[in-house]
Order: C-alpha cells, then sequence, then structure tokens
C-alpha cells in the first residue's frame, strides 16, 4: 500500500490550491510573509515541488519549515529504534519482512569488533527495522515535538495570526482539531485587540465543530479546494 501511494504521490504535481497558497508565501512587498505556515494533514509531499511550500525549507538553521506535515511524509522511511530518516525506497518494502535500519546495523557491527579487538562486553541496542515515516490514525505523532516547540512560536500572543484558512478537512482527528481551535482563537485574540481577523473553514461537507468551535469560524465556502481558489481569482486583486 505504501509503495504504490508512494509511486502515485511522485507522479502528482500541485493542485491549483497548492499554487494559491505559494504565492501567499512568496508575496514580499512589504518584507514579510503572508503566509507564515501551511500545516497539512497530507503525507503526498507535493509541497516539496513548490521551493516556496517546500517542508525542507530552511531545514538545519533553527527555524521551522514553511509547510509542517503532521502525520509525516511518505518520501521518507525511519527507522524505529535509532529514529534515523532516509530517503524512501519502494524495493525495501515489496516483500513480507520489514527491511533492517543500516545505520543500527553498523552500529552493531562496530559493537562486535570491539568486543573481539577490546574483549569488552558492549549491550547492544538492538537493530531497528525501517517504516514509512507516516502517522497512522491514533498513531503517535512522529513529529509531535516539532509541532509542539511551532506552536509556541506560532501563538504568541505579540504576534497571533490574523488569519487562519481551514481547507479540505473534516478535522476528524482529535489532535489536528485541537491544533486548528487553538489557531482561530489565536486569531480571534488579535481582532479584540482592535485590529481585523478572519477565519475561513472550506470544505465540501460542513460539519458542525460545536457551538463554541463554530463561532470562531467567519465565513463557510461549501466547495472543494480549487473551487475556493477560482472564486479567489474572480477578483484579479483578491491576492496579488
Amino acid at each position: 500500500m505504501c509503495v504504490e501511494l508512494f509511486n502515485k504521490a511522485t507522479k502528482a504535481q500541485p493542485t491549483a490550491f497548492h499554487h494559491f497558497l505559494s504565492s501567499l508565501r512568496r508575496n514580499d512587498r512589504r518584507r514579510c510573509l503572508r503566509l507564515r505556515r501551511h500545516i497539512t494533514q497530507n503525507v503526498d509531499c507535493i509541497e516539496t515541488k513548490l521551493s516556496s511550500l517546500s517542508p525542507d525549507e530552511n531545514a538545519g538553521k533553527g527555524s521551522f519549515p514553511a509547510t509542517q506535515q503532521l502525520h509525516g511524509r511518505i518520501d521518507q522511511m525511519i527507522c524505529q529504534t535509532c529514529k534515523q530518516c532516509l530517503p524512501f525506497n519502494p524495493e525495501l518494502f515489496r516483500g513480507h519482512e520489514m527491511p533492517l535500519c543500516p545505520e543500527c546495523v553498523k552500529v552493531e557491527i562496530q559493537r562486535e569488533q570491539a568486543i573481539l579487538e577490546r574483549g569488552r562486553t558492549l549491550k547492544s541496542r538492538g537493530i531497528g527495522v525501517l517504516r514509512p515515516n507516516i502517522t497512522l490514525y491514533r498513531d503517535y505523532s512522529l513529529d509531535g515535538l516539532d509541532i509542539s516547540k511551532l506552536m509556541k512560536k506560532d501563538l504568541l500572543k505579540r504576534s497571533p495570526p490574523d488569519c487562519v484558512l481551514v481547507a479540505g478537512t473534516r478535522l476528524k482527528i482529535p489532535e489536528a482539531a485541537k491544533l486548528t481551535r487553538n489557531l482561530c482563537r489565536a486569531a480571534k485574540s488579535w481582532g479584540s485587540c482592535g485590529k481585523e481577523s478572519l477565519v475561513v473553514y472550506v470544505n465540501k461537507e460542513q460539519p458542525s465543530f460545536g457551538p463554541a468551535f463554530d463561532s470562531l469560524i467567519d465565513f463557510r465556502v461549501h466547495g472543494d479546494c480549487d473551487t475556493f481558489v477560482s472564486l479567489i481569482q474572480g477578483d484579479g486583486n483578491a491576492y496579488c
């Protein structure tokens, strides 16, 4: 299943909605980012095909990427023991057995050599197996710690988001719903300071999230994400 998903994701191209988000991220007229963060539940990594949305942006610079993937990414595999991430190799997952982690194998070989050379007994940490770096429903979030740190930064009272766009999700997963609710509340706190704020919900289905959450939503758009973009682009100056 993961191999098939990886192959389809590799061939997939960014949608009109992806390009819309990318245009917001690239806009630097005022020397600030109009799109502060793109948080997605998708694991297809289509964002990597748009440099301004790439989850690899700012990697290793002590900053957070443009796109934060709540449920991991199909283009990576991760060791269950040492947590090392490697590029996804579909050939390793065509059999019935999970592939061994090369880094763990390397460490185990070094341990055995040390025993032979020095006569020392070193405890083995075991050899982990690789799995696709995606989070299944009710599974532990692989990037939970990073997301927690990111939210603390993005929800700072001195600079909360002034607009939250929730699109293409029914928020069935409790953690995602809680995160979204906190972002919407942060936007409304901006509005309570006398400044404009906006929360928009775009989805084909329009479920109720309960009175408290529903009251945070200013506009509901009944349709898919690309339809929303076509409505926005109906006005040539809507997001330019």
